[in-house]
């Protein structure tokens, strides 16, 4: 009973996993998407005095040693945004993810949402969804909730 337990949660934290990386697996290949994908070890050469800024508002430099990896899809293909929206709330409908943060400006909508395990946040996304253009940001690591607070700039 103890196996069939163990192999259980395994398989439900490799499903998790696999479906973050296959929808960038997938949109990474589309010609009418711009990628990018920073690893930890790019991460750690950077050391902590880097800015690295994904808005005005949100610099991941404060986090960078407690990131695995950074991956950022964005397009302005009309059908390809209404079919990356369809799989991201898919994928995000198919997690324990939380709403952290919410912003809608006229036609602009901005959204993070994260995922916990125990009181680590272990996952990060971004979206950022316009009438001609759709950005996600996907952060994956090990973090507290004061390295969020870093994450997020007050101005």
């Amino acid at each position: 009973m103890k196996k069939f337990i163990l192999l259980t949660i395994t398989c439900l934290l490799t499903i998790s996993a696999w479906g973050q990386s296959s929808f960038y697996k997938k949109y990474s290949e589309y010609k009418e998407v711009s990628k990018v994908y920073i690893s930890s070890s790019l991460f750690s050469l950077m050391g902590d005095n880097s800015e690295l800024e994904i808005s005005s508002q949100i610099n991941v430099a404060g986090i960078t040693r407690n990131l695995n990896g950074l991956y950022i899809l964005s397009s302005s293909d009309k059908k390809v945004i209404a079919e990356m929206r369809k799989d991201f709330e898919k994928q995000i409908k198919s997690g324990e993810f939380e709403i952290l943060m919410e912003i809608k400006d006229e036609d602009d909508k901005v959204v993070m949402y994260i995922q916990k395990q125990d009181t680590l946040i272990t996952d990060i996304y971004i979206c950022t969804d316009s009438y001609d253009e759709l950005a996600i940001i996907y952060l994956t690591g090990k973090l507290t909730p004061d390295n969020l607070k870093t994450l997020i700039k007050a101005d």
